[in-house]
Formats: C-alpha cells, sequence, structure tokens
C-alpha cells in the first residue's frame, strides 16, 4: 500500500504544478490571451495526470479503504469517496470546456475565474487527501 501511496502522492504534485502554470498565466486577459498555449499544454497534462489517478483511486484505493475492518478507515474513506465525485465531476467538466485554445482565447475573463475556482478546489482536494486519508494507508 504505501508504493501505491507514494505514486498517488506523486501525481498529485505533478497536478499541483500543472495547476499552479495555469494559475499564474491566468492573472488577467492580456496575460491569459498571450500564453493560450502554454495554458492548453497545462490543462493537457492535468488532464492525463488526473485521469489516470481517478481511474485507479476508483478502482483500488477507494474499494480497498471503504471495505478496510478498521471502522475509522472505512469511515473516513466513504467520506472522501462521497466528496469527490462533485469535484471530479467538476475538473472534467472544466477541461472539457477549455480544451481548445481558441475559447481560451475569445473567453480569457471567464477562463480566469473558472481556472481560479476549479483549481483551487482542485488544489484542496489534494492537502485533504495528502494530511487526512493517505495516512490512514500507515495503518493498512
Amino acid at each position: 500500500m504505501k508504493h501505491m501511496i507514494s505514486l498517488y502522492s506523486d501525481q498529485h504534485q505533478r497536478a499541483l504544478k500543472c495547476a499552479e502554470e495555469i494559475l499564474s498565466l491566468s492573472q488577467d486577459p492580456e496575460l491569459t490571451r498571450a500564453h493560450a498555449q502554454e495554458i492548453r499544454i497545462a490543462l493537457a497534462q492535468l488532464s492525463g495526470i488526473l485521469s489516470s489517478h481517478l481511474k485507479s483511486e476508483d478502482e483500488v484505493l477507494y474499494p480497498t479503504l471503504i471495505t478496510n475492518t478498521n471502522p475509522e478507515i472505512a469511515k473516513v474513506a466513504k467520506q472522501f469517496w462521497d466528496e469527490m465525485g462533485g469535484i471530479s465531476a467538476a475538473v472534467t467538466d472544466f477541461l472539457t470546456k477549455w480544451r481548445v485554445i481558441g475559447t481560451i482565447e475569445n473567453q480569457p475573463n471567464g477562463f480566469n475565474a473558472e481556472s481560479t475556482s476549479i483549481l483551487q478546489a482542485l488544489q484542496s482536494r489534494i492537502e485533504a487527501e495528502e494530511s487526512s486519508l493517505y495516512p490512514l494507508c500507515d495503518w493498512i
């Protein structure tokens, strides 16, 4: 389990790096327009990281933790699982909506507002998993 958590943490760090790059390039409309290509690349990288990460969590991590014989581990994992659906859907919708450079260039204010909201929620979720969920795996 420790090896798996190490891989998840590495994916988290790579996702955070992409999110930070996107946020740094979307501070104002002109900056966003000027860096739409770089933003699009970072969005594609983030999408790839999250796709494999979420699939593995859905198929391996959460089922393992939710069915754990330790009721505290099972309870916390179930809470995280229940919360994940909304965040996952919002991030997926965001990544789909802004996958075309022209959309970013033509709607920089919308992109900036949405990227700030979605990526901060993603950052908070990652921090919560790292600080509250993953340490439980040390007990397994």
